[in-house]
């Protein structure tokens, strides 16, 4: 049990008592820390062995499954990020969006939907070349992640086209403060586009529940 790794160690153990009370087969995938310093990830099966009405202990087999593991997680990553910037995708900003709404509507709280479109990136891409307009992206999704709190969600929908989630929103003005914040951080020079392209963010927003309630 030592080998378990700290996040799955209560569970684990857990999971094994349950086993033994109600003399079921114990299944369960968790981490283990290898003496190498790795996290591996195992299945392990296992059943009671008894004797005389006693259980003495558990018997079974652990299989490695980490590889399996890290392509689920490429998968979900996939499926749910942009692979270009990082950020959330447009079906998981949807996903998040409802769910930003149901706790506004439960805990009586304003949200704001902020959509961002870039000015002057199709002139980089058409002079610079895509590998440049990539960058740029990549650039401006991580000024637009340093400028909004960790609760609150950065998506890219596509392009040069950006949504964010802020949550528990106390006024406008807050909303506009946040605005600014992120063209100003935008609008500062990028390195290896070079001082003939300027580029600056449009930003329109909407607020729950005072503009609309989905």
């Amino acid at each position: 049990s030592q080998q378990i790794h700290p996040d799955d160690h209560d569970r684990v153990i857990a999971e094994v008592k349950q086993s033994l009370q109600e003399q079921i087969p114990f299944h369960s995938e968790y981490r283990i820390c290898a003496k190498d310093g790795r996290h591996v990830w195992v299945k392990d099966a296992a059943a009671n062995v008894r004797d005389h009405d006693e259980d003495l202990y558990l018997q079974g087999v652990v299989y490695d499954i980490t590889e399996r593991k890290l392509s689920d997680e490429k998968l979900v990553q996939m499926a749910h990020f942009d692979q270009l910037t990082g950020l959330a995708n447009r079906s998981l900003f949807h996903d998040r969006l409802d769910q930003a709404v149901a706790q506004a509507k439960r805990y009586k709280q304003k949200l704001a939907v902020l959509y961002l479109d870039l000015d002057g990136f199709k002139a980089v891409n058409d002079s610079l070349g895509h590998k440049a307009g990539d960058m740029l992206l990549a650039e401006t999704a991580q000024r637009l992640r340093n400028n909004v709190r960790e609760v609150d969600t950065v998506a890219r929908m596509g392009g040069d086209e950006f949504t964010i989630i802020l949550i528990d929103v106390k006024s406008v003005d807050s909303i506009k403060l946040v605005a600014s914040k992120l063209i100003e951080a935008v609008s500062a020079p990028y390195e290896h586009v070079g001082a003939e392209h300027h580029i600056t963010v449009s930003i329109g927003a909407a607020v729950y529940p005072d503009n609309s309630t989905d």
